[in-house]
């Protein structure tokens, strides 16, 4: 996610701040559940019965760079060099799973819709040691064939290695390519090498009215899969040298780490993408900030990422 403080001084650095966080080198194998022991099987095999297991984030961070490094050993990732030539794609034909009609509660949504939230990771090597590390932020499937949603800003680095992505369950899979990208909009779509498994697809809503409640599952700085909520709160327009996108603004908490995760309405679709904050401060001068007074949660509409999807059927 991009921070986006108000004064100019900050500004600059703000647009090429990066959601993704530094991760410890790999030290051991992780211990957190994984699963018919933490994800038991209901009558869909991509839903998780409720649970109330503790998630052990730095096993998890620790399984992922692990993965993710054996995926990098073996060259079965896409380099970024190459995933950045892509970018130029500007659209895909894709098979979308129909929009939900019944509403959900929040319990229900997270279950529901937890096997499609993704952990999508830069890989990286640092100055510092020979390891690889990974970088976490978010993303979210859209076919079971392994088409996933993020932000365009992830891709925006060609010194990181490889991006991989990881499923609630702990299956990793290295980015393919680059199906379509827009920057205006920070929206990309990527493709999975899924070896012929399948993805547990989320359903796209756009134009949620102003309102509508919201609930946000991201990864704000490695606090894998927590739940906020609220409501969108506006609809607004963010100019930028590139062009203007429409932006939807929201109540409900989220923090870096947490580009790219799904913002759900109450029927459990995806009505929007998180992608940056920006802060308002009673007290700004050109050298200090004070008083932070409120901060906006601006996240891509649902609309954005239909612009790069030709629709091949599925999608009321």
């Amino acid at each position: 996610m991009i921070i986006q403080p108000r004064t100019k001084m900050f500004r600059a650095a703000a647009l090429v701040a990066s959601a993704v966080l530094l991760a410890p080198g790999c030290v051991q194998t992780p211990d957190y559940p994984t699963g018919p022991t933490s994800c038991q099987v209901a009558e869909d095999p991509h839903d998780p019965q409720p649970q109330h297991i503790a998630l052990d984030d730095i096993a998890r961070m620790r399984d992922l760079t692990i993965k993710a490094t054996k995926l990098v050993n073996s060259r079965k990732t896409t380099p970024m060099t190459a995933l950045v030539k892509q970018l130029d794609r500007k659209r895909c034909r894709l098979s979308l799973p129909a929009r939900l009609t019944k509403k959900l509660t929040r319990p229900e949504i997270y279950r529901k819709n937890l096997a499609g939230v993704l952990i999508v990771a830069r890989i990286y090597k640092c100055t510092k040691c020979t390891k690889w590390h990974a970088g976490a932020a978010g993303g979210f499937a859209l076919t079971s064939s392994g088409a996933v949603a993020t932000n365009y800003h992830l891709l925006d680095n060609k010194e990181k290695s490889a991006l991989v992505a990881m499923t609630h369950d702990g299956k990793t899979y290295a980015v393919r390519e680059v199906l379509a990208a827009a920057k205006t909009d920070d929206v990309v779509i990527l493709q999975l090498d899924m070896r012929g498994e399948k993805l547990k697809p989320l359903s796209l809503a756009p134009n949620a009215p102003t309102g509508t409640e919201v609930t946000v599952i991201s990864h704000p700085t490695r606090r894998f899969y927590s739940l906020t909520e609220g409501v969108v709160s506006r609809y607004g327009r963010r100019r930028t040298r590139r062009g203007t996108a429409n932006m939807m603004t929201i109540t409900a908490d989220f923090a870096k780490g947490s580009s790219g995760a799904p913002v759900f309405d109450d029927c459990g679709n995806v009505a929007a993408m998180v992608a940056s904050t920006s802060s308002i401060y009673y007290t700004q001068t050109k050298n200090t900030q004070k008083n932070l007074q409120m901060v906006f949660k601006q996240c891509v509409p649902a609309a954005g990422i239909l612009k790069l999807i030709a629709n091949t059927g599925g999608r009321r």
